[in-house]
């Protein structure tokens, strides 16, 4: 079996953003409630305002909505459909194909954030 590596493909959280340090492209850093991103490679000293290297996902605010509950909503043929209803009355339907299995394994290396993944066999 080969295992590829695929690269950097997921957020690397790194902790508490300081203009004293590097960054790497996709490292994910906190600062005052608010979540940023790397969108390449960080130099000393560059803020969190500086869209040309960070990207804000998710801005402090007020407590959110959460998930009510999920519920099992339809069967055709191998397809499920299931329902995440939220708090705020809102919902996200989404559909699980049933049937022939694809099995990968994956690894993600927690000191780089590079995805590794193998490809097996169909049981």
């Amino acid at each position: 079996m080969e295992t590829t590596n695929l690269g950097k493909i997921v957020l690397l959280p790194v902790g508490t953003w300081t203009d004293t340090k590097t960054y790497n492209f996709l490292d994910f850093v906190e600062y005052q409630g608010s979540n940023y991103v790397a969108k390449k490679e960080v130099p000393l000293g560059i803020q969190l305002n500086n869209i040309e290297y960070w990207q804000l996902l998710a801005e402090k605010g007020e407590q959110g909505n959460s998930i009510n509950n999920v519920q099992k909503i339809s069967t055709s043929d191998i397809v499920d459909t299931y329902r995440i209803n939220f708090t705020d009355g809102n919902h996200f339907d989404y559909e699980v194909t049933n049937g022939r299995s694809l099995y990968l394994n994956f690894e993600v290396s927690t000191t780089t954030g590079d995805l590794y993944v193998d490809f097996l066999e169909d049981n």
